[in-house]
């Protein structure tokens, strides 16, 4: 079966503010405003873990939206709560600081 059109498209990214910056600064394009995700049926459906939240940013590309989205995983916020709370590192890296991950 040929591919007609495209609906939608969304990427991954680690860096959030960075791409977002890219696409509106170096390309040009229209950006909209952040976004806050984290349906839990979305999440079982995609197989992320309970809790895991994300944050997006839809491009206008001419007629069609591109989608940035970030996922912040649930072990991280959950490491970041843990550590919060008891004062001291339980962990070599945080969510903030994680290369994986990147920010926020």
């Amino acid at each position: 079966m040929a591919v007609t059109r495209l609906l939608r498209v969304s990427i991954t990214v680690a860096d959030l503010a960075g791409m977002t910056a890219f696409y509106r600064d170096g390309l040009g394009l229209e950006v909209g405003p952040e976004q806050k995700l984290g349906d839990p049926a979305w999440n079982r459906l995609l197989g992320l873990d309970e809790g895991t939240t994300a944050r997006a940013v839809d491009i206008a590309v001419g007629q069609k939206i591109l989608k940035l989205v970030a996922i912040r995983p649930a072990r991280l916020i959950l490491r970041s709560a843990l550590r919060t709370t008891s004062g001291s590192s339980m962990w070599r890296s945080s969510p903030a600081t994680s290369p994986r991950f990147g920010r926020g």
